[in-house]
């Protein structure tokens, strides 16, 4: 891989690890939620059982300049619990028995920054699947924020078919899927600006402690977690 640009952000992306920033965390999705007008967001104020749940990361960026959190969403992988999606679906071979995780509850504080924050949890979020070898990235995404993930590369994994999902009810849904082994070249190829923030550029404010992922996703893992290439140091 040839040298990479070094580009620091305004913001750090970490674990939620205490009930501080996830009462911060809880209220900044909710916000966002009301404001966009999605579905059943009057449900998210207090917070969801998932956001405490050991098998999960919920990530979280936040402000260099006063700690506050600007934005936030939360990973789910399939390794001991379903994803919510398989509670709606079956899915067919080869995904449903493949290492497949459910991002969801994408939340950003509203303000200029926004787009950047959504990017960089996004990075975040990828390197997390790279890291632990995971299969498929599944998201579920009423429109138009669907148009957000295709710029991304993900498949429409059920040919313009959209569900009602009890986790989200109200308003129908897209599955997106993207194959993790094929996202590099996928962006490259098609979303050349995509492939220079997610894998040219290293963002040293993308702060995933790994082993503790690893512990979420695999309890009592003994495995040591190197962090992806793509987040390598220079």
């Amino acid at each position: 891989m040839t040298e990479r640009d070094r580009q620091f952000l305004p913001f750090t992306v970490s674990l939620v690890t205490t009930k501080q920033d996830l009462a911060r965390v809880v209220a900044v999705r909710a916000a966002a939620f009301l404001r966009h007008n999605a579905p059943a967001a009057d449900t998210l104020v207090n917070g969801e059982k998932d956001d405490e749940r050991p098998d999960v990361v919920l990530l979280a960026a936040k402000s260099k300049l006063d700690g506050g959190v600007l934005g936030t969403i939360r990973i789910q992988p399939n390794l001991q619990t379903p994803m919510h999606l398989q509670s709606v679906i079956t899915l067919p071979p080869p995904f449903n028995d493949s290492r497949c995780v459910e991002f969801i509850r994408l939340g950003i504080l509203n303000g200029s920054s926004g787009r950047l924050v959504s990017s960089a949890l996004a990075k975040a979020s990828y390197e997390i699947c790279v890291a632990m070898k995971m299969d498929y990235i599944f998201i579920c995404s009423r429109s138009p924020v669907d148009t957000m993930y295709r710029r991304y590369s993900f498949d429409d994994f059920l040919d313009g078919k959209k569900l009602d999902l009890h986790y989200a009810p109200g308003v129908p849904h897209t599955v997106m899927c993207l194959p993790v082994a094929e996202a590099e070249e996928r962006w490259r190829l098609h979303s050349p600006a995509v492939y220079r923030f997610f894998v040219e550029t290293h963002h040293p404010d993308l702060q995933i402690d790994y082993e503790e992922v690893a512990t979420r996703f695999v309890p009592h893992s003994a495995t040591k977690v190197k962090p992806p290439a793509v987040a390598d140091a220079l």
